[in-house]
């Protein structure tokens, strides 16, 4: 259960239309993600807009979310903190609530770099399960360098895993193997662009919304298996759906959750206030985006099954 590989699927949160928290859903979602192959389960994410949940909330979330997966598959969460005190706090009660493991967002910056390895050291140091540093320049305000990730890796052996956010994720994933050689996992997130890339550089997984867990899911079984010609398809069949979510994080969590919603995952695609809304017409043409891509899907299935008949 702490072996993080392959499809890992954020989970967003999902809200009645007056914006309270829909459980009901949430623990239909937790199913939906495990039906479509997710490897793992991850809660609080920053698409799970986990800064807009009370505390009481966030445990919730937790609770409901263990309960469901019921050992189906690892649940990590997110932990996202601004002061160390709070993150070794948080890191100590979600591990009590099961999960096994903590992708750990750095504190907000400016911060110099004694504060951030001394921030992941400490959060190490408090729990047993693994630590999987999450990179996310475009949220938190700063990168964090290879050298800075291998200084707390070598201070603690529990950080075990990187989440590289930054795009393009190539740079730091070379420089961290020239530095620690394959000391950390890595994975990408950022809804999965760029997953073919990462996987040809060594990733060894993707952490994508909840919407795309099946087709991600046949892009790494196909690379995985040696078919990388099968991968692209399927990778170039629903890259214009990644493309068209957006390029920031408040789009792309009402694309995802319009797409849930649409294919019956969670019952309402609302998102907490005060969020700049998408327009209609860019749903549709997310709408258009995504029929195209299952069209695509089902005739290169089709495809592939007479070609394997004969």
């Amino acid at each position: 259960m702490n072996d993080f590989h392959g499809v890992l699927a954020v989970l967003c949160t999902p809200f009645f239309p007056d914006e309270s928290l829909d459980y009901d859903s949430l623990q239909r979602l937790t199913d939906y993600v495990l039906a479509e192959g997710a490897h793992a389960v991850v809660c609080l994410g920053l698409a799970s807009e986990t800064n807009r949940l009370s505390e009481e909330e966030k445990q919730r979330v937790v609770n409901t979310v263990v309960a469901q997966v019921n050992g189906r598959a690892p649940v990590i969460s997110g932990l996202q903190a601004a002061s160390t005190v709070e993150a070794v706090r948080l890191a100590r009660w979600l591990t009590d609530a099961g999960v096994v493991g903590l992708m750990v967002l750095p504190p907000p910056g400016p911060v110099d770099t004694d504060g951030v390895v001394q921030f992941y050291t400490l959060v190490a140091d408090a729990v047993v399960v693994p630590i999987m540093v999450q990179d996310c320049p475009q949220v938190v305000g700063y990168g964090l360098s290879a050298g800075v990730i291998a200084q707390m890796a070598e201070r603690c052996p529990n950080i075990q895993y990187v989440k590289l956010e930054a795009q393009p994720a190539w740079p730091l994933m070379e420089a961290l193997r020239a530095q620690l050689g394959d000391r950390l996992a890595m994975l990408v997130g950022w809804g999965g662009i760029g997953f073919i890339e990462a996987l040809a550089r060594g990733a060894v997984g993707c952490m994508p919304g909840a919407d795309a867990i099946g087709p991600m899911r046949q892009v790494y079984d196909r690379y995985m298996a040696g078919d990388v010609d099968g991968a692209r398809a399927i990778y170039a069949a629903i890259l214009p759906v990644l493309v068209a979510k957006g390029g920031n994080l408040q789009s792309f969590i009402q694309s995802a959750k319009h797409l849930l919603a649409r294919a019956g995952a969670i019952d309402h695609a609302t998102v907490r206030q005060p969020v700049t809304p998408i327009d209609d017409r860019s749903l549709r043409e997310l709408d258009t985006w995504s029929r195209l891509t299952s069209e695509t899907l089902s005739d290169y299935a089709a495809t592939v099954e007479a070609t394997q008949k004969h």
